[in-house]
């Protein structure tokens, strides 16, 4: 089961950062994360999760 990537919808906050209290909203939108499940080693795992995520945030694109 090695190399198996299972992908899922994950919700995040898409509120600007200088925005504050009840007037700003509740904005959320959602990224397509791949989860490595044939992983075995759960360091490795965390670390293709982030290095997908992270490494594809603000380009629309995910990994």
């Amino acid at each position: 089961m090695t190399g198996v990537r299972l992908r899922t919808s994950v919700a995040v906050p898409l509120r600007p950062g200088n925005a504050a209290g009840p007037a700003a909203g509740n904005h959320s939108g959602g990224i397509l994360v791949r989860l490595p499940v044939g992983e075995p080693a759960p360091r490795a795992r965390l670390r293709m999760i982030a290095t997908g995520t992270f490494g594809s945030a603000g380009t629309g694109r995910g990994r």
